[in-house]
């Protein structure tokens, strides 16, 4: 899925943040880079809205993005209370399913923790699958050291 070809990239943006909630993103680190920086996704956010495409305006990503900010980004450490108190306003009207996920990004962001990605279940198979392979690994170290 992350390989084949698309004509929209932000087809494969919810796959791609699934995987790695899941923790199988690094199966795929050359598959998921990306070369769109900020001002280019902020652009097309523009362009989309002026050209009247219903573009959610991610306020829930933004703050979940302004915890990877880095020492000196003030402008995302303002991000984070701008998008908190909004989000906090917001949570009693919002739809199903966004008061659950704004409820736990608000208790706990993805920077401190992932959580579970809801999907097909190819994807969760894989996870799993991942998951029992690193544990046989894991187990089969163990048991060399202790030899």
């Amino acid at each position: 899925m992350i390989v084949e070809p698309v004509d929209d990239s932000n087809q494969k943006l919810p796959f791609i943040d699934a995987v790695q909630r899941l923790g199988v993103s690094y199966h795929f680190e050359k598959e998921i880079e990306d070369d769109n920086d900020l001002y280019t996704t902020a652009l097309r956010f523009r362009l989309l809205r002026e050209h009247g495409s219903d573009v959610s305006c991610g306020m829930l990503e933004l703050y979940e993005a302004s915890y990877m900010r880095i020492h000196g980004e003030n402008i995302l450490d303002e991000a984070i209370s701008f998008t908190t108190a909004h989000l906090t306003l917001a949570l009693p009207t919002l739809d199903h399913p966004f008061p659950e996920l704004v409820d736990h990004a608000l208790k706990q962001s993805v920077q401190r923790g992932l959580p579970r990605a809801r999907l097909g279940n190819s994807l969760l198979q894989f996870a799993k699958i991942d998951f029992n392979l690193l544990q046989f690994v894991h187990r089969k170290e163990l048991s060399e050291i202790r030899m």
